[in-house]
């Protein structure tokens, strides 16, 4: 009896052993010349500013992205909208993600800050959209907010928005993902995120503990390029050896040196899953920076 024996499978595992990752996924980033699609689980390209500003965060060369910052208020969308209303209104999550990573002057930065309070309730509930007649609440957007005041010395301004956050991480409440992002790691590395950005002592003092505990309970579980990512960039930050997903994340490279889109958000009323391979591998690099495996 004749087998059958994958050469493709092979050289992509060779490659990935003797090659060095972080090289070979610049050089895939760079040869986009910025052009990332964000695309569906079904192949449908989506034109939005989230995912170029993550990659723009992560690694910090405005070369390989194309963002051009609006006046003042982010939109999800650069072009048509997609899986939602004809008419989508600019998002308290794209924008604070454009101002902490594309800030403008500051009193700009302040007038936004005003505005978002009037989105914010007096439990702290975070509203997704710059528009009443959406009312939409979710953990990880919350958190951005929460970055982006803290940042600027004005978290004390929404002490009930922090304090639901940390009720979600004591109770593990972000293990399913959220609305609209599906994994925890999200939520916990968006939680470093905050810990950086903020000069409050206090924060820390409060977060890091049972941050610190979570994240560690998440190494070695299962998930996409941009999941594990996202999990060793939080444990570097908290001090937690992970070789197990580093590792995972070296198997995982493509033979052009790009990482997989992963599902990174949700359009949950059109059941649609969504990624970008720039992104992915934005993360990737990120997360194997500095590294060494022998």
């Amino acid at each position: 009896m004749k087998g059958t024996f994958d050469t493709t499978k092979l050289y992509r595992t060779i490659t990935n052993f003797v090659g060095d990752p972080v090289e070979r996924g610049l050089t895939f980033l760079r040869l986009q010349g910025g052009q990332f699609p964000t695309t569906t689980q079904y192949g449908e390209q989506i034109a939005e500013n989230y995912a170029p500003l993550l990659i723009l965060e992560a690694l910090k060369d405005p070369s390989l992205v194309n963002l051009k910052a609006p006046p003042r208020l982010w939109n999800f969308f650069t072009g048509e909208p997609k899986y939602t209303s004809d008419l989508y209104p600019d998002d308290l999550d794209t924008t604070s993600l454009g101002l902490l990573i594309m800030p403008p002057d500051l009193t700009v930065i302040h007038s936004i800050l005003d505005e978002m309070l009037g989105f914010i309730d007096e439990d702290g509930d975070v509203q997704a959209y710059f528009d009443e007649s959406r009312p939409r609440v979710d953990a990880v957007i919350s958190l951005n907010v929460l970055t982006l005041f803290y940042k600027y010395g004005r978290g004390h301004e929404i002490p009930g928005t922090m304090q639901w956050i940390y009720k979600i991480l004591i109770n593990r409440a972000y293990i399913q993902g959220t609305r609209y992002y599906p994994n925890a790691e999200w939520f916990l590395y968006y939680l470093t995120r905050l810990l950086r950005a903020s000069s409050d002592p206090t924060l820390k003092e409060i977060i890091e503990a049972p941050l610190r505990v979570r994240v560690a309970e998440r190494v070695g579980a299962n998930g996409d390029a941009y999941c594990l990512a996202m999990r060793v960039l939080a444990c570097d930050y908290l001090g937690i050896a992970n070789f197990a997903d580093r590792q995972k994340l070296v198997d995982t490279q493509q033979e052009d040196g790009g990482w997989e889109a992963s599902c990174m958000y949700l359009f949950p009323g059109a059941k649609r899953e969504v990624g970008n391979r720039g992104a992915s591998t934005a993360f990737a690099v990120k997360a194997l920076e500095n590294w060494s495996r022998w």
